[in-house]
């Protein structure tokens, strides 16, 4: 009489047999991708966020949230269960500085300062990945030549500038990033 574990390795090599020979290679097959299909109108979306005591976090979370690129209406809830620590007001602040940076485009209301170096003309690139977290010189070129960088509101287009230039000007890069500059 067949053993259990003999029949069931029958079964086994069985089953292998017939995926390797009767499934047209399957393994073999690239995935298809899916056709691309935009729909005419997108779906509003609610975000609800649950919080308490988030104050330190909220600001990060609701901003990005509101940055997202949805081509529909976005609408963030933020729900606070009975903060102590300033949550809601957090929430807001982070709403008025995306409402003002983001859709605006004016610089924030808390612009943080740095010191020019002091020895004749400033190369920008190198400014911008030291102070502005740019993540290096080639790419801070990138946006130079794009038109991304501004200061004073005025794009520049020079990668060196003059250190009075930049005295007491807003530096500008994409759209949330700022720095005021001071000489040394």
């Amino acid at each position: 009489m067949l053993s259990v574990g003999f029949i069931l390795s029958i079964i086994a090599v069985g089953i292998w047999t017939y995926l390797l020979l009767f499934r047209g290679f399957f393994w073999r097959e690239a995935p298809h991708a899916a056709p691309e299909r935009a729909p005419e109108t997108w779906p509003d979306v609610v975000v609800v966020t649950p919080a308490r005591n988030e104050a330190d976090v909220v600001g990060q979370s609701m901003a990005a949230l509101l940055a997202q690129d949805y081509p529909g209406v976005i609408h963030v809830v933020l729900v606070d269960d009975d903060s102590t620590d300033g949550t809601a007001e957090a929430a807001e602040r982070a709403e008025r500085h995306f409402t003002r940076v983001v859709r605006e485009g004016e610089a924030p209301e808390d612009v943080p300062e740095a010191v020019l170096p002091a020895d004749g003309p400033v190369h920008l690139p190198a400014l911008l990945v030291e102070h502005l977290a740019i993540g290096s010189t080639s790419e801070a070129r990138r946006l130079i030549s794009q038109g991304a960088v501004r200061v004073n509101g005025e794009v520049v287009s020079e990668l060196d500038l003059p250190a009075d230039a930049l005295d007491g000007a807003l530096v500008q890069a994409g759209k949330r990033r700022f720095m005021r500059f001071r000489a040394a």
